[in-house]
């Protein structure tokens, strides 16, 4: 029935998008998410008019997951002790630490959606983890390399010392590609290829949402405006594409490496003036 479709896409997108903006809401509101989510999960497994749903139930439990572990104490002494790694392998500045915060949280990013789809006894090209097509890799790349060529006339036009920029290059490579590949296999791989089983138009609006949504909730208050709501999106939409066309997170996840380079070069002078 169209009305049973309709309602299933308003749930989808409500319990989506209150699932990606957890980390503005209190403590309380988290756990009790969390309680409903849960009893949607066992309801989903039970009742079988909502059995065809439990997949992208499953995946806003991963997203809320995302936002709920740190919380806990353990994961704390988890990343004080990944920020020492990259302390000693980079040195220690505030520059390292901004990429030591994103690398670490980023493991829950990529690992959950993972052992989510393996206890769902589901295969990873699913979510769009496999080789794909060559030309993928291939558009990926080139595009990746354009990128990083914007990032040197950046640093050149900024007046970052090339000793400096190339000293820093494999701190950026390393916050570009963790970075890309932790927010590909979430939106790209979980969310779009979870949603996508609902028809093409509806899941690229579901990542588009979430995923232009988390960055303006935490990119501060110069970044809410529509113009980087517009742009993300964008790039949402781009991404989405080229992971069906070439059927992998491949191209996206090198394309989206070459922006977030550019980001980090971006950002250098401001830890560095």
């Amino acid at each position: 029935m169209k009305s049973e479709k309709y309602f299933a896409w308003i749930a989808i997108l409500g319990l989506g998008t209150i699932a990606v903006t957890l980390g503005s809401f209190p403590n309380l509101f988290r756990y009790f998410y969390v309680v409903c989510i849960i009893l949607l999960l066992i309801m989903a497994r039970i009742a079988p008019s909502l059995r065809k749903y439990r997949f992208v139930l499953d995946a806003f439990f991963v997203i809320v997951l995302i936002w709920y572990l740190p919380l806990l104490s353990i994961y704390g002494k988890f990343h004080s002790s990944g920020k020492e790694l990259f302390f000693r392998i980079f040195g220690k500045n505030d520059l390292v630490k901004m990429v030591a915060d994103n690398s670490i949280s980023g493991l829950l990013w990529i690992l959950l959606p993972i052992i989510l789809v393996l206890l769902e006894r589901d295969s990873l090209k699913s979510i769009f983890i496999k080789k794909g097509k060559k030309n993928g890799w291939l558009v990926g790349a080139f595009l990746l390399l354009i990128l990083m060529a914007v990032g040197f006339f950046i640093a050149w036009r900024s007046d970052i010392h090339l000793k400096v920029y190339f000293s820093l290059l494999p701190l950026g490579l390393s916050f570009a590609v963790i970075n890309a590949i932790k927010e590909e296999v979430l939106y790209r791989g979980l969310v779009f290829g979870r949603t996508l089983r609902f028809g093409f138009v509806f899941a690229l609006l579901c990542q588009f949402l979430w995923f232009a949504l988390i960055h303006i909730l935490y990119s501060g208050a110069m970044g809410r405006n529509f113009g980087m709501f517009v742009g993300i999106g964008t790039f949402a939409v781009l991404s989405a594409w080229m992971t069906r066309k070439f059927g992998s997170l491949a191209c996206a996840v090198l394309v989206h490496a070459g922006i977030d380079f550019i980001i980090f070069i971006t950002s250098v002078p401001h830890y560095h003036s």
